[in-house]
């Protein structure tokens, strides 16, 4: 079993019908992965993010908070002390919201993601991980108060990647260094332990 924590902070481009506006992401996510079968692993995640949307007409839409739960599978291609292939399906739900005045905004959104990674372990303690992917995001922001009204919004960019450093602390534990790549593009830094 791999527990992990990490801090995000990452942007994407939203458009709300010819409306593209940049946002930004930080957040703090737990997450945890466990074998289901030989060649099979399965995980969930949760955590809680900070949203920024500058461009967004509503001054309480420029900013605001709230949590996030996803789940995944990984499907071993290859899995040997040098080297690691898996397909991952990823599915994340997210919700946040605030409020200035007694008007709100609201945002959810359902992002789906495939991705294709491999990982070099260059050493017992060091390895290198690269992967490329797909992800869909559509979401709905809902605004309550003197202004009221619903827009869905998506991401037009569909095509992501990363590239990662994991240095291992000690036989159980390791840290992690992750640049995101493409439509959501940003860094994780990851702290986890295997049990």
């Amino acid at each position: 079993m791999d527990v992990s924590f990490a801090i995000l902070q990452d942007t994407i481009d939203f458009n709300y019908s010819g409306d593209i506006r940049e946002t930004k992401f930080n957040g703090l996510r737990v997450a945890w992965v466990e074998p289901l079968a030989p060649t099979i692993l399965g995980g969930i995640e949760l955590g809680y993010l900070e949203i920024s949307q500058y461009s967004n007409p509503i001054p309480a839409g420029q900013t605001g908070s709230g949590e996030f739960l996803g789940i995944n599978l990984s499907f071993l291609m290859m899995d040997n002390p040098r080297y690691r292939l898996l397909t991952r399906l990823g599915y994340r739900y997210s919700e946040a919201r605030h409020t200035v005045e007694g008007q709100a905004v609201q945002w959810d959104w359902n992002q789906g993601v495939i991705e294709l990674e491999g990982t070099m372990h260059y050493s017992e303690r060091l390895s290198i991980t690269l992967s490329v992917g797909a992800i869909a995001i559509n979401g709905r922001e809902e605004a309550q108060g003197d202004i009221a009204n619903a827009q869905p919004f998506r991401s037009d960019q569909t095509v992501l990647g990363h590239a990662g450093v994991q240095l291992g602390l000690d036989h159980d534990s390791y840290i992690g260094i992750q640049v995101d790549m493409g439509a959501m593009w940003g860094g994780q830094i990851i702290f986890g332990r295997f049990f």
